[in-house]
């Protein structure tokens, strides 16, 4: 190459020495030597060689064959390179050094002018590349927040974004495609775009987000979310895909994506709502156990006539229920699956064609069934129908179905579908009405005229044939409904009639009521277990004998009926039927001869045998006149019978023996049980209960007013108490105890009235209160310290009171009343006894030179090891000694402090002085343990010192 020109020939032809000895130097490639026939026959390497800083059109791509380049190589090579920002393009050969060495924006080809690329293909690439699978923890691959790196290969400056077949996102560099790959790489799961990391961001833009979050780890993913802190990007891609909340089997609460999970049991699952929509599973657990739920089928499905089925979950939060019948079919869903048109028909009150529910499963009602025909139209109609209905086309609550007869034609059909809706029976004498699915199947004969006893058994059945049954039967009108009825009202009466007279015979079942089809049938006793009692009055009524007397039915039928005799006021003799007479009232009520009995015919007592019966006080303690035994004693039902008087409950009651239960009888009967008292003769059991008093709580201090006064358990002595015991007062019924309660105390009274014992606490208190206690029974120092409660004197005392110690050192406190007479006589000059007088006089500390110790224990109390001062651990010593002392000593390094009375040896028996020493006076015993141990070696070093005194005394004589 000379001056960018090829010169080729014969060496020797080159006139210039320099330039001839470059061709002949080997490492000089800007000539070349060879030898032979047109050897010089080499194609010299091309390139294109340009900086853009001098020459702006380097940027560009390059055309043409380029320029020579100064040295030769084979094949050659040309580079092209950004340094700098600036495009450099040139030959390999003619670097020194690698050209692209440390550079990435730089690019070496093989052959001529190889170098001409744009620029864009000389720039190194940057994409994000990653998966956005479970390796995607921090999910900025999915979020498509993570940074670009710089790509392996060419990819002509562009990048990729793309959904996997499983839904997953993946970003890269376009080299990794291949060229199949980017012709098919356009639309909504796959793009591709030019510019360093220009494929970040969400891809694709339209991907779903849902709320995230488990009951399990976040403690408010229950309640309903309103912000956007557990919104996240739903990781796998699928066009339809949903947002989710449910709860779980193992009951916890989860919001997710549906994609993210295994949606099959979701899409099964009542307690999983899924929604369409950014964030839309903000739904509560709460809301989702209100979800509404439907039965979801139609009459075709197995159970849906019937309502049978589970109610499933509808599609929106705020659905009802609904049902209705459409071409024959019967449907129950959810309102939301209905077109608006439906929609609107099915929530008009007035088109009961569809019926709307709120609540959950409510669309479960019974839609009604009838036979539809009319004999114009349908011969087989008057027949019975054995086939199924039909559904009603419009629904009704009370569903009824109707038969009937019109101009002499049948019609079966729904009531619902009648306009008005109304039973048509109501106007229709001819005419049944009829309440379950297929009920008007019968054949049409049942309209038929018939002929029913017509009457009531009241006091226009002069001679009971309508009680009886007895009377002519009579046609009905033509409101017949085919059949009869026989009814007992309420007031006991009985009415027999045509069945349309009575109304719904459907009610009509059971003891009261019967009904029937055919003439007459209506006849007869009813019911059958109606009672029958002798009913007379007058002289012969009260005979012996029963043979010419009449027994009949009562009139009024009851089921707690009786049959009664008895001498009325006037003196004549009745027997007859309880419920028969006015109000049904008790026909003995005042009377003292007259008993009532259970049983047909049972009342054949004669007027002799009713005046011998047994009489007593049959009353409670709610009449207050049976309280005192006022009334008149009236006859027991039993021949043999005794009268008793109990309290039960706190009632008392006075009647005859039989009135009661077996098992009270026997309790009646015992001696060993006061709390019945039985008795024969007329009227014996009117004798005073015992009535006292009986409490024991702050209110029963004050005076008690008579209503307050109960009955005692038990009849006995009446005698009641009412006793202090220290503030309060128990009152009560002396005859219970075991004991007299006045026994051990002065504040105690008994008398023997009804309720005398309801005085105050004021008529109770007396002067004789002492303290009364002992040392040895102690509880905090109390009795010792004299700060034990006064209590009332046992036996009379004078107001006087002692305080004593005994031989043992032990302290007594108490009345005197309670000293035997030496023990008084041993109070009157003696120190260890003294006698005051007035309430609790005997409460100050005795002998009043008891002494007082520090007393603890350092292991029990640490502080006891101080020095001590004032009174926390200070107590009088239990036991009394005129000598007694307090000690301090060390036992096993353990501080203990108390009184020498306490302790049966002495308290320094086997101790040094460094370990114990005994002091007289009180507390005196209150130096520390340092000080203990340290006394003992002062006192050693005082007696050395007095030795060397005397002995220096003894030389100086």
């Amino acid at each position: 190459n000379l001056n960018g020109q090829i010169d080729r020939g014969c060496l020797q032809e080159i006139s210039i020495d320099s330039d001839r000895q470059r061709c002949h130097d080997p490492d000089d490639l800007s000539c070349l030597e060879c030898t032979g026939m047109s050897c010089n026959s080499a194609l010299w390497p091309t390139c294109h060689v340009c900086q853009e800083s001098t020459d702006p059109t380097c940027r560009g791509e390059q055309s043409g064959v380029g320029t020579f380049c100064e040295r030769y190589n084979a094949p050659g090579s040309c580079f092209e390179r950004i340094v700098n920002g600036s495009v450099e393009r040139g030959c390999r050969s003619d670097m020194v050094e690698d050209p692209c060495g440390g550079n990435e924006h730089c690019r070496v080809f093989e052959g001529s002018a190889s170098n001409g690329h744009a620029v864009r293909e000389i720039l190194v690439s940057k994409c994000v590349q990653c998966r956005a699978d479970d390796l995607d923890v921090d999910r900025s691959c999915l979020s498509g927040s993570k940074g670009g790196t710089s790509c392996v290969g060419p990819s002509d400056g562009r990048c990729y974004s793309r959904i996997l077949d499983g839904g997953f996102l993946e970003r890269g560099c376009r080299g990794n495609l291949t060229l199949d790959e980017v012709q098919r790489c356009n639309g909504t799961m796959c793009g591709i775009c030019i510019g360093d990391g220009c494929n970040s961001g969400i891809f694709p833009e339209d991907r779903l987000w849902c709320n995230k979050c488990n009951s399990g780890n976040t403690s408010d993913c229950k309640i309903e979310v309103t912000d956007a802190s557990k919104s996240v990007i739903c990781k796998i891609y699928t066009e339809d895909n949903m947002c989710y909340s449910a709860i779980s089997s193992n009951q916890t609460f989860e919001r997710g994506c549906l994609s993210d999970v295994s949606n099959s049991s979701c899409i099964e699952d009542d307690n999983c709502i899924q929604c369409v929509g950014n964030n839309c599973n903000s739904i509560s657990e709460q809301s989702i156990l209100n979800y509404p739920k439907c039965l979801r089928c139609t009459s075709d499905d197995d159970g849906c006539t019937e309502g049978n089925i589970t109610a499933s979950k509808c599609d929106q939060p705020d659905d009802s229920c609904f049902m209705r019948v459409k071409d024959s079919v019967l449907e129950r869903n959810c309102l939301s699956t209905l077109s608006p048109t439906d929609r609107t028909k099915c929530t008009t009150a007035e088109d009961k064609s569809c019926v709307v529910c709120p609540s959950r499963g409510c669309n479960n009602q019974r839609w009604p069934i009838c036979h539809v025909c009319e004999e114009t139209t349908n011969s087989t109609c008057p027949l019975e129908q054995s086939r199924s209905g039909s559904f009603c086309k419009n629904h009704k609550e009370q569903a009824e179905c109707f038969e009937q007869f019109v101009q002499g034609n049948v019609q079966r059909g729904c009531v619902s579908d009648l306009i008005p809706a109304v039973d048509p029976c109501v106007s229709n004498g001819k005419c049944k009405s009829c309440n379950g699915n297929d009920c008007n199947n019968e054949r049409s004969e049942r309209f038929k005229n018939v002929a029913c006893l017509q009457c009531t058994a009241d006091g226009t059945d002069s001679d009971g044939s309508c009680l009886l049954g007895e009377q002519v039967s009579q046609s009905c009108e033509d409101r017949s409904n085919g059949g009869c009825f026989t009814w007992i009202n309420d007031a006991g009466i009985l009415l027999r009639g045509c069945q349309s007279d009575f109304g719904n015979t459907t009610e009509c079942n059971g003891t009261s009521c019967g009904s029937c089809d055919g003439d007459g049938c209506n006849s007869g006793i009813f019911s059958q277990n109606r009672l029958e009692c002798y009913q007379c009055k007058g002289q012969d009524c009260g005979k012996e004998s029963t043979q010419n007397m009449t027994s009949a039915i009562c009139r009024i039928f009851k089921s707690d009926n009786k049959c009664y005799s008895g001498i009325s006021e006037q003196g004549v003799f009745e027997r007859g039927c309880q419920h028969d007479l006015i109000n049904g009232s008790n026909p003995c009520s005042g009377l003292e001869n007259c008993i009532l009995c259970t049983g047909s015919k049972c009342n054949t007592v004669s007027e002799t045998q009713l005046k011998a019966h047994p009489k007593c006080l049959r009353c409670t303690s709610s009449n207050q006149n049976c309280v005192g035994g006022l009334l008149n004693a009236t006859s027991c039902d039993q021949l043999y019978d005794s009268c008793f008087t109990r309290v039960k409950d706190g009632i008392l009651e006075r009647n005859c023996l039989s009135s009661l239960k077996d098992i009270d009888i026997t309790k009646c009967n015992s001696t060993e049980d006061r709390s019945c008292q039985i008795c024969s003769g007329p009227g014996c059991n009117n004798h005073e209960w015992p009535k006292c008093h009986q409490c024991s709580a702050t209110d029963c201090n004050s005076d008690q007013p008579a209503s307050k006064s109960q009955f005692c358990p038990e009849f006995n002595l009446h005698q009641c108490y009412e006793k202090l015991e220290a503030i309060n007062v128990t009152r009560g019924c002396a005859n219970v105890l075991l004991e007299d309660p006045c026994k051990d105390s002065l504040e105690c009274k008994l008398c023997d009235t009804a309720s005398c014992n309801n005085h105050s606490t004021s008529t109770l208190v007396t002067n004789q209160r002492c303290l009364q206690c002992n040392s040895t029974e102690d509880s905090d120092g109390i009795c010792l310290e004299g700060r034990m409660q006064e209590a009332p004197c046992r036996t009379e005392s004078g107001q006087q009171c002692y305080s004593r110690v005994d031989d043992d050192g032990v302290l007594h406190r108490g009345c005197r009343g309670d000293l035997a007479a030496d023990e008084i006589a041993a109070c009157s000059g003696g120190s260890n006894c003294t006698i005051c007088t007035g309430t609790g006089c005997n409460g100050n500390v005795f002998p009043p030179n008891r002494l007082r110790c520090h007393r603890c224990n350092s292991f029990l109390d640490k502080k006891c090891s101080n020095q001590l001062t004032g009174n926390a651990t200070s107590a009088y010593c239990e036991v009394y000694s005129p000598y007694d002392s307090c000690y301090t000593r060390i036992r096993n390094d353990i501080l203990e402090r108390g009184c020498q009375s306490d302790l049966e040896n002495s308290a320094c028996i086997i101790l040094d002085k460094k370990h114990c020493q005994t002091c007289e006076g009180n507390n005196c015993n209150e130096i520390s343990k340092t000080k203990l141990k340290n006394s003992a070696r002062k006192l050693d070093q005082t007696a050395w010192i007095m030795v060397a005194m005397l002995t220096v005394l003894f030389h100086l004589l």
